[in-house]
């Protein structure tokens, strides 16, 4: 019995032991604390398209419109280059050339007898480019044949209003990239050996926006051409695009407005100009015939009317027209504007009115105080009349608060009117101690045992 009890405590024991370290605990997570988003960054109208650090900060731009100017195709011969392909669709297009264009081997001379130079013939294209134009380029530093380039064609393109519908950057833009290369990678092989030409879109043939780690690049945007109603990726920069809502904002805010070349903004000197609807022929000093517009000077503080804001060939960039009251007329482009010292008329009567009353504000403030500091002068003037009478009575009192002296004041007197002096000299004899003060501008005082008796101017 004894021992079926001690077996029965010892399981119970052992029981609870084993328990003990089976238990499942579930911990406590502390609560996630949520980022703070900042308000979205809202388009200024003032601004044209930039640059932007942070990539969030391209979305302000949805929704605007963008216009591209005209643009030139593309020229048989002429390099391919990435600068050049900027709108894609968002599929593969395919395209009949129409032009013979060939292929050899990148190699040497020597190649050429081992028959290893391929040529063809390519019937048509393919390629992401939007709207794809083809043509031919040489390399006239290798000898090879000439090979195929694309690129869009400028007559469906430009001249044209794209609306911009989002901004594609990070994980978005990297998978949109990751389909677009799978799908040209099946098309290399697929189409190996075969008469149609496939437009590899990659760092190193085509245009870098498929290279991830290029920053100028890192962002894309899906865009709708107004006139076609064709959803497609481009690559948007101020040195090709015209944003609409800027370029509106600058006819409504200086289009039939005065200007007036700043007397301080423009480095106090006359502009030399050109009114380029007067050309003049010359010759430089090489002899060569130039031609270049009649000279205008814009004199310090003269005014222009601005008669139009447009686009002018062949940079296609914001100009301003001014003309002045003779009727000579100028052209600028809105940093040439800024940089030169041009300023509206309403703007500078501005400035010059807070000048003039900054000015008068000044002059009061400096009215005030001279007058706060004679009235100080005036209590301390007093009260040191009040002490001067009190120690020496009415009649030296009122002199030394005048800071005037007199032939027998004593040299407590005397340091009192005058203040203590420059230097001193004393000399003590039989007769007596005689001290001399001195001043500024030649002034002295001297005592005769501690009374004054000579002054000197």
């Amino acid at each position: 019995m004894k021992n079926l009890l001690f077996i029965i405590i010892t399981f119970l024991a052992f029981g609870n032991v084993q328990q003990g370290y089976t238990q499942i605990t579930i911990g406590k997570i502390d609560q996630i604390e949520q980022e703070i988003v900042d308000r979205p960054k809202t388009y200024d109208s003032l601004k044209n398209i930039e640059w932007h650090k942070a990539l969030k900060d391209y979305k302000q731009y949805i929704g605007l419109q963008v216009y591209l100017p005209p643009i030139s195709n593309m020229q048989i011969g002429y390099p391919a280059t990435d600068k050049d392909l900027f709108l894609f669709s968002a599929k593969i297009n395919t395209v009949k050339t129409g032009v013979e264009s060939k292929v050899g081997y990148w190699g040497t001379e020597a190649n050429k007898s081992k028959e290893v130079r391929k040529q063809h013939v390519y019937d048509s294209l393919m390629t992401y480019v939007y709207k794809p134009f083809q043509y031919s380029f040489y390399q006239s530093d290798r000898n090879i044949l000439p090979r195929p380039g694309v690129c869009s064609d400028s007559s469906k393109i430009s001249d044209t209003y794209y609306t911009i519908l989002d901004v594609l950057y990070g994980d978005n833009l990297q998978n949109i990239i990751r389909v677009m290369r799978k799908k040209m990678d099946g098309l290399v092989r697929e189409l190996e050996n075969t008469n149609k030409f496939v437009h590899y879109l990659s760092p190193h043939n085509g245009p870098s926006f498929m290279n991830s780690t290029d920053s100028d690049y890192s962002v894309l945007y899906l865009v709708k051409n107004d006139r076609t109603n064709d959803t497609l990726y481009a690559r948007i920069d101020p040195t090709r695009f015209v944003l609409v809502p800027y370029f509106i904002k600058q006819k409504e805010l200086y289009e039939g407005k005065t200007f007036l070349y700043d007397d301080e903004k423009s480095w106090k000197k006359p502009l030399k100009a050109e009114d380029n609807r007067y050309l003049i022929k010359y010759e430089d000093d090489q002899g060569i015939e130039r031609i270049k517009g009649k000279e205008v000077i814009v004199e310090l503080r003269s005014r222009w009317i601005c008669k139009e804001i447009t686009l002018l060939k062949p940079t296609y960039k914001i100009h301003y027209i001014l003309q002045n009251e003779k009727g000579e007329q100028i052209i600028l482009t809105t940093a040439e504007v800024e940089r030169e010292g041009f300023i509206l008329a309403d703007d500078y009567a501005r400035r010059e009115a807070d000048k003039k009353l900054q000015k008068q504000q000044l002059l009061a403030k400096q009215k005030e105080d001279a007058a706060q500091k004679e009235a100080i002068k005036k209590r301390k003037q007093e009260k040191h009349k009040i002490e001067m009478v009190s120690l020496f009575g009415t009649k030296l009192g009122e002199l030394i608060a005048q800071g005037k002296v007199q032939i027998n004041m004593t040299k407590e007197m005397c340091k009192h009117s005058w203040g203590n002096p420059l230097r001193t000299n004393k000399i003590t004899t039989e007769q007596g101690t005689t001290e001399h003060w001195y001043y500024n501008y030649g002034y002295s005082l001297h005592f005769i045992n501690d009374y004054l008796k000579r002054i000197e101017e």
